[in-house]
């Protein structure tokens, strides 16, 4: 008995034992999450230091972005991505967060294409400075007109000082047809536009009546002319045919006639000769006849597509200068704030006023029109005519002043010459395939004159631009025109419009102002440091691109088009050539060698 009790009370002991062990053991290790675990007031726990050094790498980032300016630092992508991490940062995991920073170049790379295709890195029209009915292709250069009436669009920039210049491709309107299918139903049209609805059908009807006409009397032709030639094939076949039979023959008869007559012979060669010169004649009055057939069908096959018109109705343009102010659901020129070049009569239109017969042209599908503004920058209004003056349009900006004779004797000249210019003045100039419109006056060697409006309000001014029915046109904002503007005044030099947009830095420059920045600390991971650093250089190498392809690809449009309207194209340059990289000429050279030394 006593020694199962000593049994029972050392066994209690030693489950008292290890229960009290338990309690300190759960004492402690909650003591210790609490310690670690610390609350804040929100009762939300402190995320880990990495976390938190991430999340304050991201802000910061954020901030640079906003604050510093678009030209050194333009990253819009970059940072709509950041934002919206930043906006749920407080509620995301770290394992969310690590997937985050994996695929930052990937949502960059996203972000970025959706806003180039929105807006370029080069001046183009704007998609939200447009009336909603315009129609944009995908580099927001071609401008494509609704069928409800006149509506503007707006460029992305403008200009507030200096001598600037756009040109405008004028491209085929559609068919009168295709602007008839395209009307909405119950559509309301005046009276004489439902009447010139109707005769553009019935002329468009009668004109590809007179084509089909035409394409059957040409391929009649066609047939006829290979008729003939079959049969003058046939014919000297069986000529050849007939005088090979007949050559022995004809021989032994000649050499019998040569011994009773000596003369024959050269009798016989004579006749030859002459009958040899009527078949040439025939043949070539019949080749003669078959190639004037051909000409006369190519004269007038030209001439019937020089004769195509345009019967549409709508298919109109009016395009100039607009303020931010002026009206989109309206026409260009339609109040005080733009000013238009109209294609039918050209005309000049301002704050709904129109004026036919001030010196401008008409123009229509295939012309290149070009728009010219001159603002003088009142700040620097100095006796040269400030921004818009003669020597600084020429590039002489003062300076210098020699002791030589010659210099001030040239000084001399160039004053004078000044003083026979007129001051210069708030304008707007227009031109048709390169030619000055308006009224050109040439004074004693010193060209004025010609503006289309003159003394127009000081402000910014946008290219604008306002198609009827269907009607399309191709920006060209530069910095190479097709027709680079010839008749401007003495001492006006403009400058393309394409200069206000300058090229976006490479992916280099853009990372190494980024790390000029200084924004990560000491607690930033690596990776994190490296995936921002790689979704800098993703979209700022996506911008330059875009400013670089839309550079080439505008090179190459202008060439075209002179090619084909028989202009120069010395002073474009040369498309770029795609050239060996140095790791492949390494390996070429390694291989070279490799060959060398087993031979």
């Amino acid at each position: 008995m006593t020694d199962d009790h000593e049994m029972t009370t050392d066994n209690s002991s030693i489950k008292s034992n290890d229960t009290t062990n338990d309690m300190t053991s759960v004492t402690t290790s909650t003591t210790t999450a609490n310690k670690t675990k610390k609350r804040n007031r929100s009762g939300s726990v402190t995320p880990p230091p990495n976390q938190n050094a991430t999340s304050n790498a991201i802000s910061q980032t954020v901030t640079t972005l906003a604050t510093t300016p678009q030209s050194k630092l333009s990253l819009p992508a970059l940072q709509s991505v950041l934002n919206t991490y930043n906006s749920s940062s407080k509620s995301i995991s770290i394992n969310a967060q690590k997937n985050f920073i994996k695929n930052l170049s990937t949502a960059v790379t996203n972000a970025t294409t959706k806003i180039l295709n929105d807006d370029p890195t080069y001046v183009h029209l704007s998609t939200k400075d447009s009336a909603p009915q315009l129609s944009f292709n995908h580099d927001k250069l071609t401008v494509k007109g609704a069928v409800s009436g006149y509506r503007m669009v707006r460029g992305t920039h403008g200009v507030s000082n200096g001598n600037w210049y756009y040109e405008v491709m004028i491209v085929q309107p559609p068919k009168v047809s295709e602007v008839v299918k395209a009307l909405p139903q119950n559509v309301r049209l005046s009276a004489a536009l439902r009447e010139g609805l109707r005769v553009g059908m019935m002329k468009e009807r009668e004109q590809m009546r007179s084509e089909m006409l035409l394409q059957r009397q040409q391929q009649l032709r066609q047939y006829q002319l290979m008729q003939q030639k079959k049969k003058q094939e046939q014919q000297k076949q069986q000529q050849k045919n007939a005088s090979s039979t007949s050559s022995t023959a004809a021989i032994e008869k000649n050499t019998e006639k040569a011994k009773h007559k000596p003369n024959s012979g050269e009798e016989g060669q004579k006749k030859k000769r002459k009958k040899g010169d009527l078949t040439h004649t025939t043949t070539n009055t019949n080749t003669s006849s078959a190639t004037g057939t051909t000409t006369s069908t190519s004269n007038q096959s030209s001439s019937s597509s020089s004769q195509k018109t345009q019967h549409s109705v709508g298919g109109h343009l009016r395009i100039g200068w607009s303020m931010r102010t002026g009206e989109l659901q309206a026409p260009v020129g339609y109040d005080q704030w733009s000013y238009a070049y109209r294609d039918i009569s050209g005309s000049r239109i301002h704050n709904s006023q129109r004026e036919d017969k001030w010196g401008g042209e008409s123009f229509g599908p295939g012309d290149i029109i070009g728009f010219a503004i001159s603002l003088v920058d009142e700040s620097n209004n100095n006796d040269d005519g400030g921004g818009g003056g003669a020597d600084a349009a020429n590039g002489n900006h003062g300076g210098g002043g020699g002791a030589n004779a010659s210099s001030s004797t040239t000084n001399t000249n160039t004053k004078s010459s000044k003083a026979m210019q007129p001051r210069p003045t708030n304008h707007i100039r227009f031109f048709k395939n390169g030619e000055a419109q308006g009224q050109i006056i040439i004074s004693r060697g010193v060209r004025t004159g010609g503006a289309a409006f003159d003394n127009i309000e000081k402000g910014t001014y946008y290219p604008a631009i306002s198609p009827y029915m269907g009607g399309v046109a191709r920006m060209n904002f530069g910095p190479h025109f097709v027709y680079p503007p010839r008749g401007l005044p003495s001492g006006m030099k403009v400058k393309p419009l394409s200069e206000v947009c300058s090229s976006p830095p490479s992916a280099e420059e853009v990372l190494e102002m980024f790390k000029k920045e200084k924004i990560f600390g000491k607690k930033v991971d690596d990776t994190v440091v490296k995936a921002l650093y790689d979704a800098v250089q993703v979209e700022a190498r996506m911008r330059y691109d875009c400013f670089q392809t839309q550079f080439d690809t505008h090179v190459e449009e202008v060439r075209a088009t002179r090619i084909e309207k028989g202009l120069s194209t010395s002073d474009l340059p040369q498309p770029h050539k795609v050239e060996e990289s140095d790791d492949e000429m390494e390996v070429e050279d390694g291989d070279n060698d490799t060959a060398s030394g087993g031979s």
